[in-house]
């Protein structure tokens, strides 16, 4: 028998004189097989839920300034909790909802996005070139014709990441120099401009902007980014105002103990789709139950 616990955490962690706040995913499945075991009592084998629950709070209670976890069990939501701050200075406590940058985990929201938005266009599969769907006055440099959405999602694009920024300019400058053809599908390079690039197609395909957009609509096509997560995936899940900002200064992503001034900034609206994104560890649990289960959203 197979059961599958999905577990969030976000955490801060007290090191090099910063608090630095991250998004853990861990994915578990315990498997019990089905044929006894000579000498092993059945009982002894299965998972306990709540003691897993008090061993992974226990295991940072007290270790880092403050966290917050969401745990799934049997496809359902098990429990959540949080502890200590999320700010020392003003101290902000922790809360199962508070909502952070969740980096690159913004990939996978942006991957799914995709997914969904190829589901949608008759004709089109990740196998389908991402070329026609860039802003008219990109001039694609060399063996840019080829590249495929499949490609970008695998990160074997064969481009060279300029700066990880993923600003309009950066992507614009990006396809502009052309790429290895060589490179293509085979050599496995990680790049935050693969999933940026996301941000400029997906509205142009789905009809969110028009194809003669420039750099002056960035903002614009970022909106029409995220309006199209929720509208597709977020809002079916009953995830609600989630962007790539923060909307409060509850949170913040890098935090100086010292004296407490911001080390980064909190607004990735301009950038966003390889990261960004502001969720909390339940709203992850929500978003990661739903991918795997509910075929009505991943059909």
């Amino acid at each position: 028998m197979s059961r599958e616990m999905v577990f969030f955490i976000t955490f801060a962690d007290p090191a090099m004189r910063q608090i630095r706040f991250f998004q853990v995913f861990l994915l578990l499945c315990v498997m019990n097989s089905c044929q006894k075991e000579p000498g092993v009592d059945p009982a002894e084998k299965q998972f306990n839920i709540v003691k897993f629950q008090q061993l992974l709070v226990d295991s940072m209670s007290g270790q880092v300034p403050g966290f917050a976890y969401a745990i799934n069990f049997k496809r359902q939501p098990y429990s959540k909790g949080a502890e200590g701050f999320s700010m020392l200075s003003p101290a902000v406590p922790f809360k199962p909802d508070s909502r952070m940058q969740v980096a690159s985990v913004s990939k996978t929201i942006t991957a799914a996005t995709v997914l969904k938005v190829l589901s949608l266009v008759p004709g089109l599969t990740i196998d389908s070139p991402v070329a026609p769907y860039f802003p008219n006055h990109w001039t694609p440099g060399p063996n840019v014709e080829k590249l495929t959405f499949r490609n970008l999602l695998n990160h074997r694009s064969g481009f060279s990441e300029i700066g990880g920024k993923g600003y309009y300019s950066h992507l614009q400058q990006l396809v502009e120099g052309g790429r290895t053809e060589a490179d293509r599908g085979k050599t496995f390079n990680y790049n935050n401009e693969n999933y940026s690039l996301f941000r400029i197609l997906l509205p142009i395909l789905s009809g969110l902007q028009p194809h003669n957009v420039t750099s002056f609509d960035s903002i614009p096509l970022a909106w029409a980014y995220m309006q199209l997560v929720h509208e597709l995936l977020f809002t079916p899940m009953g995830i609600d105002q989630a962007y790539c900002k923060q909307l409060s200064n509850q949170f913040i992503e890098y935090f100086n103990c010292a004296n407490g001034n911001r080390a980064s900034g909190s607004d990735h609206t301009a950038r966003c789709g390889a990261y960004g994104w502001n969720l909390s560890a339940y709203d992850l649990s929500v978003f990661m139950a739903h991918r795997r289960h509910n075929n009505d959203i991943f059909d």
